[in-house]
């Protein structure tokens, strides 16, 4: 069924659609669906059943069923398409207008030696090069027991004074603290408890791993495995330093019993970089130091020295253009396939009207206009070397308002507002026009809505609901 919705009701006006005596099963409590998994035979059948033999009550025209189910199909696909590319074209042309978040503020680092560091710029970050020097890299803290017969029991070992019992053990990182449970049975070989401190170490939500390490000695004896438990920061720097202490009054103490030390400290990475005042930069850590000032994230790989430079993004900015003309011609090929009325036909004349007045200034910076075909091309080599050579220009040509991705914006922005039967072909009977835009009030609704119908969940606008 047709369920017709205002801004005020979203009730179905029975008394509208359905003559006197219709039945009418429609379930209004039920959630739209989508228009992609509408059943469309089973939606005819329903209405050809409903409508057959019967007028539309209170109207000043007779439409035979099948030219209505028709039309209604037709309302849906169109409306839905129509609305589909004005929002890809809107979406495209805001991403490269220079008022809006544009791709021309999106920045990229270009490093002149990659192995001593990366870099990250933030949208909008200052353009600028850089000298740096990276003094030392940061090292992660490393705890280390001592190696010991791996399969020994605790019982029988002359080396662990360790006795059967739960051991609890308190591990601090950061501003975070947790608390582990340890039980220890006489007859646990030695790698068992240090494979079972390594899970629960594991388990916490730290930055820290733990695991167990054999070796072999074949010069001591062939048949001994020794084990040792490795506990490791899982970042560079003295931010991420842990501390491990035990809880239990048990035995004589399990961790001096293994003999768990540092073995390698937590030290942060130095990094020299010019005009910049050290005390306004910081590392994250794990040789990580962000510029937070200049927008700017480097990350040390090696020692060394290297130059950067931090430049307008050109893949970033190549591909809002290339989707923005292919957005702009893909609704021109679209127009131009409908059976045109008026308004069609002036939205038509509208965009590409704007495209040629910028026309001589496009085509040199590899957009080509093509008034025969009435379509838009990209020359993907120009504009490439035109976004290396002059990306300023560019971006005027294509961004500044007035210009042919402001006005697409503004001309998106007004179709939107209108509904979709504006830019319908004109069906045979007139009136059929006047009773869905009167019955469905559509030229009351919203650019939000209250749904999607018949455009995707976020698409602006809408025709009318299903239900069934």
């Amino acid at each position: 069924m047709i369920r017709i919705s205002s801004p005020e009701n979203s009730t179905l006006y029975r008394s509208s659609i359905f003559p006197t005596g219709a039945e009418n099963t429609t379930d209004t409590s039920r959630e739209d669906t989508d228009i992609d998994r509408i059943d469309r035979n089973a939606f005819f059948r329903r209405e050809r059943s409903a409508l057959r033999g019967q007028d539309l009550r209170g109207r000043s025209f007779r439409l035979p069923d099948k030219q209505l189910v028709s039309d209604i199909d037709k309302i849906i696909s169109f409306a839905s398409d129509f609305r589909s590319k004005l929002n890809r074209l809107k979406d495209a042309a805001e991403a490269i207008t220079v008022e809006g978040d544009s791709v021309f503020d999106e920045r990229e680092v270009d490093v002149i030696s990659p192995s001593v560091l990366s870099g990250r710029a933030e949208a909008n970050a200052l353009k600028r090069t850089y000298d740096v020097l990276a003094h030392e890299l940061g090292s992660a803290q490393l705890d280390k027991t001592g190696e010991l017969v791996a399969d020994e029991t605790i019982g029988e070992s002359d080396e662990l004074d360790i006795s059967p019992g739960e051991y609890e053990f308190t591990i601090r990182q950061l501003v975070y603290e947790d608390t582990i449970s340890l039980q220890v049975e006489e007859d646990d070989t030695v790698q068992e408890v240090l494979e079972k401190l390594a899970d629960e170490i594991d388990e916490l939500d730290m930055e820290l791993e733990a695991r167990v390490v054999e070796r072999s000695d074949s010069d001591i004896d062939e048949d001994d495995t020794f084990v040792s438990l490795q506990i490791e920061a899982g970042r560079a720097g003295r931010v991420w330093a842990f501390d491990i202490t035990e809880d239990s009054d048990t035995g004589t103490g399990l961790l001096n019993e293994l003999g768990l030390k540092t073995d390698v400290g937590a030290t942060d990475g130095i990094v020299d970089i010019d005009d910049v005042d050290r005390f306004r930069h910081f590392s994250r850590g794990d040789d990580v130091f962000l510029l937070n000032d200049y927008g700017l994230q480097l990350e040390l790989r090696d020692i060394g020295e290297t130059g950067l430079q931090v430049l307008k993004d050109r893949d970033a900015i190549r591909e809002g253009i290339e989707e923005f003309i292919d957005a702009y011609d893909d609704l021109i090929t679209f127009v131009k396939r409908q059976e045109t009325n008026g308004d069609l036909d002036r939205l038509q004349e509208s965009l590409f009207n704007i495209a040629k007045e910028d026309e001589d200034a496009l085509k040199d910076i590899g957009i080509d206009v093509d008034e025969e075909n009435e379509r838009i091309r990209v020359d993907r080599e120009v504009l490439q070397q035109n976004i290396d050579d002059r990306v300023e220009f560019v971006e005027v040509i294509l961004g500044d308002e007035g210009r042919i991705a402001d006005r697409a914006a503004d001309l998106t922005d007004r179709t939107l507002d209108m509904s979709p039967l504006r830019f319908m072909y004109e069906p045979r009977e007139k009136e059929f026009h006047e009773f869905f835009d009167d019955a469905f009030d559509l030229r009351m609704y919203d650019r939000m809505g209250r749904s999607a119908y018949p455009t995707s969940m976020m698409q602006r606008g809408m025709l009318f609901d299903m239900v069934f």
